[in-house]
């Protein structure tokens, strides 16, 4: 037999292996998908570097169209890299989905990366949430491998201003979920973007709400009233462990009033230490 014509007769055809069950599909016939969630890909290069001398280790998975054409669900970055190859062919599986189990399998297959920001796993979770697809959030958390209690925190990280929203995506700030979590609790958007411009502290952020409340409740105080009165003053205090011999100690109560002025200089305050 004539092994060396198999390449010829083969050549243009879908090929697939006795060894996996994923098909080996040309390259022009593959495409991303056009509402796939995530818009930046990194590290395109040294993947393309890695699969150049390892081969594609792991296959994407894609779902053939109408017209014979094959829609990637999950692997863009590795269909990238290939295509900077200039490979002619990919492995694949094939799998069958109608629309709202491929907004499903994207969303699910990209919050399972290591490599997203806190930001994108909040964005994709609440995606997945809005696609209707489960009856409960514990059926969420369980198709997705996380806990309720952290999709209790990812829920309430989503309400950003949309110059925040722009801000992290355009220039792919990691913000961690905490600090998402207390921005989100800001309800004025002008003070939420003003806090956040400031790239703050989860106990910055919390502290700046606080004094924005009081000074809220003084000036409706003031509306309400034909002659202002001076509102009861109100406790703001940090704990700070240490004693006063300790340099450590002076160093973290001068941070906490060079944050207290930059947040609140117009107001007076009497600072107070107590014996513990």
């Amino acid at each position: 037999m004539n092994l060396s014509k198999i390449d010829g007769i083969t050549k243009g055809r879908v090929k697939t292996t006795g060894v996996s069950a994923f098909s080996e599909l040309e390259l022009h016939k593959v495409y991303p998908n056009p509402n796939q969630p995530r818009k930046n890909f990194t590290d395109i290069d040294e993947l393309a570097a890695s699969i150049s001398t390892n081969g594609l280790i792991q296959p994407i998975a894609v779902v053939k169209d109408d017209n014979g054409m094959y829609m990637i669900i999950s692997g863009e970055r590795r269909y990238r890299a290939c295509t900077s190859l200039e490979l002619r062919t990919i492995k694949a599986h094939i799998i069958e989905a109608d629309e709202k189990k491929i907004l499903e399998l994207a969303l699910v297959e990209n919050i399972q990366r290591d490599d997203l920001t806190d930001f994108e796993k909040v964005k994709f979770i609440n995606q997945l949430w809005a696609s209707g697809n489960y009856a409960t959030k514990k059926d969420l958390a369980q198709a997705i491998g996380k806990s309720q209690s952290y999709l209790s925190k990812v829920f309430k990280a989503i309400n950003l201003c949309d110059e925040i929203i722009e801000d992290i995506e355009v220039n792919k700030k990691d913000i961690g979920l905490e600090i998402l979590q207390e921005l989100s609790r800001i309800k004025d958007v002008e003070m939420q973007l003003e806090v956040y411009k400031k790239n703050p502290t989860r106990e910055q952020i919390r502290n700046a709400v606080w004094i924005a409340n009081e000074n809220r409740k003084s000036r409706n105080q003031y509306k309400k009233e034909d002659e202002p009165k001076i509102s009861p003053a109100k406790k703001f205090s940090w704990e700070i462990d240490g004693t006063l011999e300790d340099q450590q100690t002076w160093d973290k109560i001068n941070s906490q009033l060079c944050h207290l002025k930059m947040v609140a200089a117009n107001l007076n305050y009497k600072i107070t230490i107590e014996e513990i």
